[in-house]
């Protein structure tokens, strides 16, 4: 199980416009994988009791929700989605999303970006997508706000295995696209 906040960026580089993900906090349940994870990457894991469950209601039709322990008692990230799953169209927010091949993250000699490979992923229609818990504690008041509201969108995708190659510095983040 992982669980984690990111922002999505675009990067110029020369010529080509590098999609890539900035993570604010990971969440994952084994203490080593958060330890290998800062000292490699230098990332925001935390290591924190989990669950997950999913649940197939009928033909098409699926539940999953996440589930990760604070101090403060449980929280819950859950989406019921519906259909088949697609491709994601092209130029899509759901491409977007889902189709990034870069990761940025800050070192303590400077920014760095690392490439991530894995196989384009399919995509379910999502609903009843919600967040139940104190992300205050988590992520601070100003981003706990964010959270509190509704999401504008939901999508679930199948995921697959995937390769993130080793990092390297770069000059600066000041040349993002958006």
């Amino acid at each position: 199980d992982e669980v984690n906040l990111r922002l999505y960026v675009r990067r110029q580089q020369g010529s080509e416009v590098r999609r890539g993900v900035v993570f604010v906090r990971e969440i994952v349940p084994r203490w080593a994988v958060a330890q290998i994870a800062r000292a490699a990457y230098n990332e925001n894991y935390v290591a924190l009791p989990m669950s997950h469950t999913i649940e197939t209601q009928f033909a098409g039709h699926v539940r999953v929700e996440y589930s990760w322990q604070t101090s403060r008692g449980w929280n819950r990230l859950s989406l019921r989605a519906q259909g088949e799953p697609q491709q994601p169209a092209e130029g899509s927010q759901e491409q977007f999303i889902a189709e990034h091949y870069w990761g940025y993250t800050k070192q303590r000699e400077g920014s760095a970006e690392y490439r991530v490979d894995h196989p384009s992923w399919l995509l379910w229609s999502g609903h009843d997508a919600r967040f139940e818990g104190d992300a205050e504690e988590l992520y601070g008041r100003g981003l706990a706000q964010v959270l509190a509201a509704p999401p504008t969108s939901a999508f679930l995708a199948e995921g697959s295995a995937v390769t993130v190659y080793r990092r390297r510095k770069i000059a600066s983040c000041g040349n993002a696209v958006s």
